[in-house]
């Protein structure tokens, strides 16, 4: 036997003891949906919604001048816009989260026009640079996808985005 396990113990049904093993079985059992510390799952949505709410830290994405509606498939999610009007923002931390959940891309569809992100993108370049230094974090970025395409806000100053890279917007 173990170091302090009395013979009686390994009898007892739910209580085992396996070096390196944080799990009894007692804590397997349940009706709890496991899944990885981090991630979120994300169900359909056919009715349109104003706010896709991701966590309780406050990840979400937002439209504005109109609803959209949710759909996930194969590592897209999709979000359809019910007027040419729509745009959406969301936090920094979002693509993160969206990425490590089993998402690579993030589809925003306005009428004809489709915008699509990779939620591996990281914001980078000079710009991107000195806002870190003044001590800007993830959540101080956020994104915008409207009919200009995709734009970044932090501390009051829109950049525009391409290819990870912010430029000053004039």
């Amino acid at each position: 036997g173990y170091m302090g396990q009395t013979p009686d113990m390994a009898e007892t049904p739910g209580f085992m003891f396996t070096p390196g093993v944080a799990l009894t079985s007692s804590h397997a059992e349940g009706t709890k949906t496991m899944r990885l510390f981090g991630t979120v799952e994300i169900d359909p949505v056919e009715d349109l919604i104003g706010c896709l709410v991701l966590d309780e830290d406050g990840a979400e994405i937002v439209s504005e001048n109109g609803g959209f509606t949710v759909s996930v498939e194969e590592g897209v999610l999709t979000l359809t816009a019910e007027n040419g009007q729509v745009s959406w923002q969301f936090g920094g931390r979002v693509l993160k989260l969206l990425n490590r959940s089993g998402i690579n891309t993030v589809r925003f569809v306005r009428e004809t026009a489709v915008t699509e992100i990779d939620t591996a993108t990281e914001l980078r370049g000079s710009v991107y640079a000195e806002l870190r230094a003044a001590g800007q974090v993830s959540k101080d970025f956020l994104w915008q996808v409207n009919g200009d395409g995709i734009g970044v806000t932090v501390a009051e100053q829109r950049y525009s985005l391409n290819q990870g890279e912010l430029t000053e917007v004039s």
